[in-house]
């Protein structure tokens, strides 16, 4: 129920149900990337939010789609290996696109 202390049991690696639910976790992100690339072809995916500021998950998640990635030959001869990296404002980036949106606004109405 703690998002802190979750982490905390995932560095020290104590925890087994902890561990477990985190790698399933970082499986399911890593299926819904294999699966939007393999329509859309991108060549990186930017995690954001308020999650993304712990190191650990892009690296779980970079490891989950490595294991997907190489378990299927049609997937390594078809997908590039995309960069799967943490977006740079991390859980602040809906402040700015609410700011951005704010003075979008402010000015059209400025100008009408």
């Amino acid at each position: 129920m703690d998002g802190l202390v979750a982490f905390k049991e995932l560095e020290a690696g104590t925890n087994q149900q902890v561990t477990a639910l985190f790698e399933e976790y970082c499986h399911h992100v890593a299926c819904l990337i294999m699966n939007i690339q393999s329509v859309v072809d991108l060549e990186k995916f930017v995690i954001g939010g308020g999650i993304s500021a712990q190191p650990l998950v892009i690296k779980g998640i970079n490891q989950a789609y490595d294991d997907l990635y190489h378990t299927n030959e049609a997937v390594t001869l078809t997908l590039c290996r995309p960069q799967i990296t943490v977006a740079k404002f991390n859980n602040d980036a809906n402040l700015y696109g609410a700011l951005y949106q704010l003075l979008l606004t402010t000015a059209t109405e400025k100008f009408n």
